[in-house]
């Protein structure tokens, strides 16, 4: 176990230098139908989960995630690829008669791609479980990671600059149990070369990975060690080996949901928890430094925020509705000074509960958001392509 070193002179909890909010009165418009490019559900008669998407070049989709509706019994993971209007090429379900899931995915050069999740094992707990799968969907091969006594469930797999992968993962003793963030190095068919895992008090929830130039990881997590949530970023050098960590976040509990890195800096989107829930977008500058905070509308949570080909930063998430426990998608348009540029524009069903998992930002300026949609106790996976003007 590794515990990794903080930063003591930046104060422990980092705070924007500037922190701005949205301003005025809801309006909070629908979208029109105009803006929308296609609308998809995906799923069967019981209950499917949206992991991640991702697109190739020729614009064809894959959707990871998890299904009841098209099983072997519990949860099975579950592919679906579709062409670039959203219909169904192909789906396929993996897994056994246990609990099965994928979080998310990486496309590869030669048309396939990995999915990591999670596979329950017979003692009841998961292994990290990673599948190799060619262009069609058909399994090449697969490779489950952990230990038989603790709990091990994936987040994201990454290529590395020296032709291998990493993952991230997180490690505990049982499910729901204080659990740490783990790493792991493989090479191209799936071989562990190296694992750590990285020892926190409290509970560890893996969002996301990336790895810099120089070999450098940096793991993205929510982490409750402060005693409050606090979104986290962890460093290590290229062969795992600890070198710091830094916490983000206002005063109270906030929680990672993703980020997106450029050039000038990075931007850490999630929720600010309160008696109320507010989006959240912190960017930081090269330094790691906290540049500005942007806080969205009460009754807000942040998904997902990505850099537009405009200059501007595009922010998903969900809100609330009436009555406030269904929710509804919402865009919103935030400037590179952390200003919104455009009123919280609403879409989804009324009666219905809705998250955003994951968005992509397309050439053409448009945006595909994939999240789960629940309706009269059945959830489906739900891709909108919007132009959001």
């Amino acid at each position: 176990m590794k515990n990794l070193s903080h930063i003591s002179f930046l104060g422990g909890i980092l705070l924007g230098m500037l922190v701005l909010t949205a301003a005025g009165c809801r309006k909070d418009p629908l979208i029109g139908d105009d803006q929308i490019v296609f609308s998809r559900f995906y799923g069967g008669g019981n209950a499917e989960e949206a992991g991640d998407i991702i697109h190739n070049s020729g614009g064809e989709y894959l959707i990871a995630g998890s299904s009841q509706s098209f099983s072997n019994g519990g949860w099975d993971l579950f592919l679906l690829k579709t062409d670039a209007n959203g219909n169904e090429i192909w789906r396929k379900n993996y897994g056994g008669t246990e609990n099965e899931k994928g979080s998310s995915l990486l496309g590869l050069p030669d048309g396939g791609f990995f999915v990591i999740g999670e596979k329950e094992n017979q003692a009841g707990l998961a292994d990290l479980w990673l599948l190799r799968v060619d262009q069609d969907g058909d399994t090449l091969w697969t490779r489950t990671y952990g230990l038989p006594t603790r709990d091990e469930r994936g987040a994201k797999i990454i290529p590395t600059v020296d032709g291998g992968f990493a993952m991230l993962g997180q490690q505990s003793l049982s499910e729901g149990s204080p659990a740490d963030l783990w790493l792991g190095k493989i090479d191209s068919t799936g071989n562990l070369e190296w694992a750590f895992d990285y020892g926190f008090t409290g509970m560890d929830v893996p969002v996301d990975l990336h790895q810099d130039a120089s070999g450098n990881y940096f793991m993205l997590a929510t982490t409750d060690r402060t005693g409050e949530n606090k979104m986290m970023i962890a460093k290590a050098d290229e062969e795992g080996n600890d070198l710091w960590y830094l916490n983000f976040g206002p005063a109270g509990n906030v929680v990672a949901n993703g980020w997106d890195w450029d050039q000038s800096g990075i931007y850490l989107t999630g929720t600010w928890v309160e008696s109320q829930n507010s989006a959240l977008v912190i960017r930081l500058d090269d330094a790691f430094f906290p540049v500005w905070t942007y806080t969205g509308e009460t009754g807000t949570e942040g998904s997902a925020a990505a850099f537009t080909p405009d200059g501007n930063v595009a922010l998903a998430g969900n809100i609330e509705g009436i009555p406030a426990q269904n929710t509804r998608l919402f865009l919103e348009k935030i400037s590179f000074n952390g200003n919104s540029q455009n009123d919280l524009i609403e879409f989804g069903g009324s009666q219905t509960i809705e998250k955003v998992r994951r968005m992509l930002v397309n050439g053409d300026g448009t945006l595909t958001l994939c999240g789960t949609t629940d309706f009269e106790d059945n959830s489906m996976i739900w891709v909108v392509k919007i132009n959001p003007g």
